[in-house]
């Protein structure tokens, strides 16, 4: 298995949309689409509240918590 990783740095002219959230959600729909056994990991700041949040409601869970970064992960369930 490949374990692809995945961030997400919006314009700041954007932000506030709630764009990232919909990004994100595609984004991990189209490469479990494409690779239907593998899964995601995210490395977020602990203190960017904001990406976690959004990381989260996707469907991250976290995975390991050290210093100051936090790693999520998304593992895709075989249909």
């Amino acid at each position: 298995k490949s374990i692809g990783e995945v961030s997400i740095n919006m314009n700041p002219r954007v932000r506030g949309l709630s764009l990232s959230t919909t990004l994100l959600k595609d984004a991990t729909h189209s490469f479990n689409a494409k690779n239907p056994l593998n899964q995601l990991i995210a490395n977020i700041d602990k203190k960017n509240k904001a990406s976690i949040k959004i990381f989260k409601s996707v469907g991250f869970l976290l995975q390991k918590s050290e210093k100051n970064i936090n790693t999520y992960r998304m593992k895709f369930e075989q249909s």
